[in-house]
C-alpha cells in the first residue's frame, strides 16, 4: 500500500490571506479496496493542524452513501466512484477541522441559549418535538445525550462560520436583484 504524504496550504476566505498549515497523509487506496485487500483495521489517514483523521472517520461518511453507489456503479466505474466518494469524505473532514479551527483561534463564542434554542428547534422539527424520542434514537447509535449535543454544536459553528464567510464574498445589490427579476 502506497502513501502520499503532502503539505497543503490553505488560506480560509475574511482573514486577510490567513494561511492554515495541515499536513496531509493520504492513502491512495480507496476504502472498498483497503476493506478487501488486507486486515487494516483503522488508521491516519490526514493531520489537520493538531487533529488526526482516522480511516474510520471517512469510512464512516463512505458507508452512508455506499448502497447507493453500489446500485447505481459497477466495475470500473464503481471503483472509480467509491475513490472519489473516499476522496470527498476525506475533503470534508479536513474542512470541517479547519472551519473550527479557525473558530477558535478567532475568539468567538456561540451563546448557550442559541445553541439551546438551535437544539429545540431540531427536536421540534426531527422528533415532532418529543426529547424521549431523540434520546431513544440516540441510544440505538450507542451515543449519549453529550456526545450529540457536541456534534450538534459543531456543525451549528461551521454553518454559522460557511454562512458568515459567505456573506462577506458575496454581496448582491437590490439594483441586480431588480434587473434580474425583470429580465426574468
Amino acid at each position: 500500500m502506497s502513501t502520499l504524504t503532502s503539505f497543503v496550504r490553505i488560506g480560509w476566505p475574511g482573514r486577510g490571506g490567513l494561511a492554515l498549515v495541515c499536513s496531509i497523509l493520504i492513502l491512495s487506496q480507496p476504502a472498498l479496496a483497503l476493506a478487501q485487500e488486507s486486515m487494516l483495521i483503522d488508521g491516519v489517514a490526514a493531520h489537520v493542524n493538531d487533529h488526526i483523521v482516522t480511516i474510520g472517520e471517512v469510512l464512516e461518511i463512505v458507508e452512508s452513501v455506499r448502497p447507493q453507489i453500489m446500485a447505481t456503479y459497477s466495475g470500473d466505474d464503481l471503483k472509480q466512484q467509491m475513490r472519489l466518494t473516499y476522496t470527498r469524505a476525506l475533503d470534508t473532514l479536513i474542512d470541517r477541522y479547519l472551519v473550527l479551527d479557525e473558530y477558535r483561534e478567532s475568539g468567538a463564542s456561540l451563546p448557550a441559549w442559541a445553541l439551546e434554542q438551535r437544539i429545540n428547534q431540531h427536536i421540534a422539527d426531527n422528533f415532532k418535538g418529543d426529547k424521549p424520542e431523540l434520546m431513544n434514537a440516540l441510544q440505538k447509535e450507542e451515543k449519549t445525550y453529550d456526545e450529540w449535543r457536541d456534534e450538534f454544536e459543531e456543525r451549528f459553528v461551521i454553518s454559522l462560520m460557511r454562512g458568515t464567510h459567505v456573506e462577506q464574498k458575496v454581496s448582491i445589490s437590490p439594483e441586480e436583484v431588480r434587473r434580474k427579476f425583470e429580465e426574468h
